[in-house]
């Protein structure tokens, strides 16, 4: 398993990061991450995970932390009191 960290606040128009097979996320405390895309964190892979400590923001279009595949399995996310964040649905 291995193990990515992100620990910079971050503004972009794609995912922020795209977890592979068997691997752990951990997001650093008081960040924003904020996505103009659909995801924040995306993942259709097996065995991922993602940590995000306390006091953090994560916010995109679609959904903050998508884990997409229904192939795929074993997906967790572990967190500290954070904000979720995702933008209504317009009709």
């Amino acid at each position: 398993m291995s193990l990515t960290v992100i620990n910079t606040n971050w503004t972009g128009a794609g995912p922020r990061y795209t977890l592979s097979a068997n691997e752990t996320v951990f997001i650093g405390s008081d960040l924003s991450l904020i996505s103009t895309g659909d995801y924040v964190l995306d993942s259709s892979a097996s065995n991922t995970a993602a940590v995000v400590s306390s006091g953090t923001t994560l916010y995109a279009n679609n959904a903050a932390i998508r884990f997409g595949s229904t192939a795929a399995s074993n997906s967790s996310l572990g967190s500290g009191p954070i904000k979720l964040l995702a933008r209504a649905a317009s009709h």
